[in-house]
């Protein structure tokens, strides 16, 4: 019972590392384009301040999808720990 858990937490640890690294690979190969057109930043700075606040902002999506992913098993485990452990 308490393995099922550990085996779902690490599975949602390992999807939270590749969807950080295929975020990390799409934004590098898609947005830079959209970047360039959509604001056409006119100087190195100003353009490094755009990249990062949307990457971040990809960033965070992930990590509020893998939390609530997180809570949810969290919260499907937790009867399963009451009832084996004989507490209530």
């Amino acid at each position: 019972m308490v393995l099922e858990g550990i085996v779902k937490y690490l599975t949602a640890t390992i999807i939270l590392l590749f969807s950080l690294a295929l975020g990390w690979l799409v934004s590098a190969k898609y947005l830079e384009p959209v970047i360039l057109k959509a604001f056409n930043p006119e100087t190195h700075e100003k353009y490094l301040d755009i990249w990062f606040t949307v990457f971040v902002l990809i960033e965070l999506a992930i990590l509020s999808g893998y939390t609530l992913y997180i809570y949810r098993v969290y919260m499907s485990n937790k009867h399963l720990t009451k009832s084996s452990s004989g507490r209530s």
